[in-house]
């Protein structure tokens, strides 16, 4: 499905998210900071090699 976001920018903001999550993790100064950060940042991961993925399999012709 198209929302007309490109997928770069879309993987770009994912890799963002996923940097900031770990900055987030690093700087914690309590557990519950330090979850987030873990969570957004396996997020990002996850999305990003979601987005790889779509972006490497040609679209179906129909």
């Amino acid at each position: 499905m198209n929302y007309g976001l490109s997928h770069w920018i879309a993987l770009g903001a994912a890799v963002i998210v996923a940097l900031l999550g770990l900055v987030l993790a690093a700087r914690g100064a309590d557990l519950g900071m330090e979850l987030a950060g873990w969570l957004f940042f396996l997020f990002g991961v996850g999305f990003s090699f979601r987005m790889i993925g779509k972006m490497a399999v040609p679209p179906e012709q129909g």
